[in-house]
């Protein structure tokens, strides 16, 4: 689309690491209501898995990445996501932990649970089904 004053412009980068620069080098002003990047990131997973540790305890926040602002305002029905792992580094070789997960919505506890890392020291969960997100506290039970 384009007229005097609104001009939809198209530019194609190959893949690899670049750096964009959008610059007004003209005289007169230069607005953008927004950029849409298409194919710039390869979606493996609805699930986006975010973890912080803390000591002996960690936290896991996983959540459909279809559960977005304009989702919930048209209230789209999610399709239930589940055979998610979740794996955690740097756990000490075969540590025990407890493992609570927890309907953010709600703020309930969905279950209470045992792990144990790998003789690597990382740890794996079995994330239970959800459609919007799901949360862990994880407390180790061995001394480190």
């Amino acid at each position: 689309m384009k007229d005097d004053y609104c001009d939809r412009l198209t530019i194609r980068v190959p893949a690899g690491r670049h750096e964009i620069a959008i610059e007004n080098i003209g005289g007169g002003v230069f607005h953008t209501g927004h950029y849409l990047l298409e194919g710039y990131l390869e979606r493996r997973s609805l699930a986006d898995v975010q973890a912080m540790r803390v000591g002996d305890q960690a936290y896991l926040w996983v959540r459909n990445t279809e559960h977005t602002w304009p989702a919930f305002i048209q209230k789209r029905e999610l399709e239930p996501i589940t055979g998610v792992t979740a794996r955690l580094p740097d756990w000490l070789a075969k540590a025990r932990v407890k493992v609570e997960w927890w309907d953010t919505e709600r703020g309930t506890i969905l279950s209470t649970d045992t792990a144990m890392a790998d003789p690597a020291g990382v740890l794996s969960l079995n994330v239970p089904s959800f459609r919007h997100d799901v949360a862990a506290k994880i407390i180790s039970l061995s001394k480190e």
